[in-house]
């Protein structure tokens, strides 16, 4: 997003002080009621979508499904069982 940024010294003739006064003050109450707006709820469903993308799969990276059995939460995380054994199993072949 652009910011519009306002000038904090302007030199002008002195019969246009007034017109760059009111202009300034224009474009910091447009600016002002620009970002007060809510968020629409356009933008907000996108963002929900992107959070909540992983909450969607069933399968991990390697097709092993998602189920009861071979499932552990690690710190609030899905971790695939299956996927896990076989990386300790492949780091206990390496320290031999």
């Amino acid at each position: 997003m652009s910011q519009l940024l306002l000038p904090t010294k302007a030199y002008c003739l002195p019969e246009q002080a007034d017109d760059l006064i009111v202009l300034v003050d224009e474009l910091r109450r447009a600016r002002a009621e620009r970002l007060a707006k809510p968020v629409g709820p356009y933008r907000r469903r996108r963002s929900d979508q992107h959070l909540h993308a992983n909450a969607r799969k069933t399968h991990c990276a390697q097709g092993h499904p998602y189920d009861e059995a071979n499932t552990a939460m690690l710190g609030g995380h899905r971790r695939c069982r299956q996927c896990e054994r076989e990386w300790h199993r492949k780091g206990v072949r390496r320290r031999r």
